[in-house]
């Protein structure tokens, strides 16, 4: 459990990095998006209608994400910061 703890602390932080929005974790699954919610003027949220340019954005800010999560979860090794109970090996 400590191993997903870590990876998906690292991975919130890259979600706000990326300006993304996070749906939802069940069991060992991310679910994020991208391009789903704004902000409008008066401060709401509300869901996005874009034309095709912005969905080729979306799609980019996702890729980086992608790239993003693998190289930071190589520093997250399963368990790390576990102890070992006697008698394993």
């Amino acid at each position: 459990m400590h191993f997903l703890n870590e990876l998906y602390t690292i991975f919130d932080d890259l979600v706000d990095l990326h300006d993304l929005y996070k749906l939802d974790t069940v069991g060992d699954c991310y679910i994020v998006v991208a391009g789903l919610t704004m902000q409008d003027d008066d401060g709401f949220t509300c869901t996005v209608q874009g034309d095709n340019e912005q969905r080729l954005q979306h799609a980019q800010v996702m890729m980086d994400f992608a790239k993003a999560i693998l190289r930071e979860s190589k520093q997250v090794r399963a368990g790390a910061g576990q102890e070992r109970k006697q008698g394993d090996s």
